[in-house]
């Protein structure tokens, strides 16, 4: 039988947290299959009083302490620093932090811009919910 990653739950936390905050405002979220993620795990159709605005964001979630540093959160940019910049959907970096029960963001689109390619660069979310 196959095996269950033993960092399963800490994803899952993550995405149930931000999934819950975006239906919690009436925004509609379409999560990625996690065969097809690669760097977003979730689209976002935003909406204003009931109705969808026409602006969608991707979402990458990270959930675990190895994203926490002394002072902050980051999220690696890795292979995805390409996807990132030329997207044409802003892409935002979203880590929960489990202890705390917070959310951290970050515009990832916006990072990338300011950051050279070929490094693994981490930025780390600035705001939190």
């Amino acid at each position: 039988m196959a095996t269950i990653r033993p960092n399963r739950p800490t994803e899952r936390s993550g995405i149930n947290a931000v999934r819950a905050l975006f239906d919690a405002h009436g925004h509609l979220v379409q999560e990625i299959d996690g065969g097809a993620d690669h760097g977003e795990d979730m689209h976002v159709i935003l909406a204003r009083e009931r109705k969808r605005t026409g602006h969608v964001i991707a979402v990458q979630v990270k959930s675990g302490k190895k994203y926490r540093r002394k002072h902050s959160y980051a999220i690696p940019v890795g292979d995805h620093f390409e996807d990132w910049r030329n997207y044409r959907i802003p892409v935002v970096g979203i880590v929960y932090d489990a202890e705390t029960e917070r959310l951290f963001w970050v515009n990832l689109t916006e990072t990338a811009v300011d950051v050279r390619p070929g490094r693994d660069h981490r930025r780390p979310p600035h705001r939190d919910r």
